[in-house]
């Protein structure tokens, strides 16, 4: 709740998401967090496809411009090859189309988060299947192995750790290169 205080600082309004450094607080809705951005220095070359859609990283790492994401999805049509579209801290914020069965594999040292923005996708789990629509979010605990899979097909946004590769730590023919735009 708002105004209130915990050891560390104020507590978020519900809705909000509280960043935390250096024993500081702040507080910010989640899509500004989503959109601050830093280039780490090991950053990859990026896709020149990017200059339309405003995403270049300039200078100090931050956007050009606002991350128009259906026009990122529209710019390609390969299932399973992410295209990072901001980076976060040493996370990359990714959306990529999925459809058929993707690689089971598990990633040993990081959660995975996926948030569906068109179609339908279900992430096979040994505990049980997570079904996602559009606005839904899921996350799959780090080292469970989870299996996604859209038969019609969708879009999804991911954020995970930026030397995440897509198929874990089952290395596939899906494998995908890390796609910086």
């Amino acid at each position: 709740m708002a105004g209130q205080f915990d050891r560390q600082g104020p507590v978020p309004a519900q809705g909000e998401l509280s960043t935390r450094s250096s024993g500081c607080a702040s507080t910010v809705d989640p899509i500004t967090l989503l959109l601050r951005v830093h280039k780490p220095s090991h950053c990859l070359q990026q896709d020149t496809t990017a200059l339309d859609h405003g995403l270049l990283l300039g200078q100090a790492g931050r956007m050009n411009g606002a991350a128009d994401l259906a026009s990122v999805l529209s710019t390609f049509e390969e299932p399973w090859a992410p295209r990072t579209v901001a980076l976060l801290n040493d996370y990359d914020v990714r959306v990529v189309k999925t459809k058929g069965e993707f690689t089971r594999h598990s990633h040993p040292d990081t959660d995975e988060f996926f948030l569906v923005l068109h179609g339908a996708l279900t992430i096979r789990m040994d505990g049980g299947d997570v079904e996602l629509g559009p606005g839904q979010v899921y996350v799959v605990p780090r080292g469970v192995p989870h299996q996604p899979v859209s038969i019609e097909g969708a879009e999804v946004l991911l954020i995970e750790p930026s030397a995440t590769v897509n198929t874990g730590d089952t290395p596939s023919e899906l494998t995908a290169e890390r796609r910086v735009l």
